[in-house]
């Protein structure tokens, strides 16, 4: 039987040959600057930040580039696909590595070991991200932060219940952004968060036009079963939470 580790790496196996350019065809320069500001107003004073999910690198990469050889810079990712990208990308990063790790289990960091964990694009994709974000909180020391971008849901109508039920098949966990940010609160009780809808997701999504097919599927799959594609309304929701 396949396991969620097993699905994941063999997702990102092929994902990973173009996630960059679908991530920026899908989110525009703009969304993704966004996030990238949103960590950024976060880097002061640190000297450890670790980037949960780090995917193809580019948070990793900025970070190392950013903070240079005041501050080690650390990315965990399950994909030796999606690692190999950000490798590439920080050869030249001083203190700036990338490890593989299966973050569904306890992180390989001793108790209060990183003034920041940042998370661009993962909170989705754990069937249990409370579990995850307990040990973001045992990781970070005393008045570190959190912060994190999550693909959601704005609300709950019948073809974003549709779209859910089918992401899970492929172990996406997308959820309502409210559903989203009280799992952060049970953690992190003072913790806020806002959304950012992306209407271009579903349009481009809908036209295939991403070169990773199965998003595209997905979507075709809501509109067999009779909704309006249009009616997925997925967003960034970016969430802030700071260690007491």
């Amino acid at each position: 039987m396949e396991t969620y580790r097993d699905r994941k790496q063999s997702v990102y196996r092929v994902y990973a040959k173009s996630y960059d350019d679908d991530r920026r065809l899908m989110l525009g320069d703009q969304a993704l600057t966004a996030r990238m500001t949103f960590i950024a107003d976060a880097l002061s004073g640190v000297s450890a930040v670790l980037d949960l999910g780090c995917g193809t690198g580019d948070l990793l990469c900025t970070l190392g580039i950013v903070l240079g050889d005041e501050t080690c810079c650390v990315g965990v990712d399950l994909s030796r696909e999606m690692l190999a990208v950000a490798q590439a990308k920080i050869v030249d990063c001083p203190h700036t590595y990338a490890i593989q790790t299966d973050v569904t289990q306890p992180l390989p960091f001793a108790d209060e070991t990183f003034d920041l964990v940042a998370s661009l694009n993962l909170l989705q994709e754990v069937s249990a991200p409370s579990l995850v974000l307990e040990e973001v909180y045992r990781i970070l020391k005393p008045g570190g932060s959190f912060r994190g971008v999550a693909a959601c849901y704005a609300g709950d109508n019948p073809a974003e219940m549709v779209h859910q039920a089918i992401a899970r098949r492929h172990t996406w966990y997308f959820r309502p952004a409210d559903e989203m940010l009280a799992l952060l609160q049970h953690t992190f009780p003072s913790a806020t968060a806002h959304f950012e809808p992306f209407p271009r997701v579903a349009r481009t999504q809908a036209a295939g036009l991403p070169t990773f097919p199965l998003f595209a599927q997905m979507i075709q799959k809501v509109i067999a079963l009779g909704h309006n594609p249009q009616d997925v309304r997925m967003g960034a929701l970016f969430l802030d939470g700071k260690k007491g």
